[in-house]
């Protein structure tokens, strides 16, 4: 559903933003929905992301239908894939 586009950073500490181009929609009602959504899925899950990073998530055209959990979920699988995120519940350790 996401496209993420990761750049590794050490004088900043998080710098996140979000793509949602005029092919996912021609509405700006329907892409500013879609931005709000990734904002707040991204919003709950900040506190595990590392530091360092700019991070861009673009929007695929699948993802205009999506619920914020299915959103949710392909953040944390792409940023966990990247090696920038470890949720709260893990036992992975450093």
């Amino acid at each position: 559903f996401l496209k993420l586009i990761v750049c590794k950073d050490p004088f900043i500490r998080r710098l996140t933003g979000f793509i949602v181009s005029k092919g996912i929609s021609s509405k700006a009602v329907e892409r500013n929905l879609l931005k709000r959504r990734l904002r707040e899925a991204y919003r709950s899950m900040m506190p595990q992301v590392t530091k360092g990073y700019l991070i861009l998530f673009s929007a695929k055209k699948k993802s205009k239908d999506e619920t914020l959990v299915h959103l949710k979920t392909s953040m944390s699988t792409l940023m966990k894939l990247a090696g920038m995120y470890e949720p709260e519940n893990s036992s992975y350790s450093h």
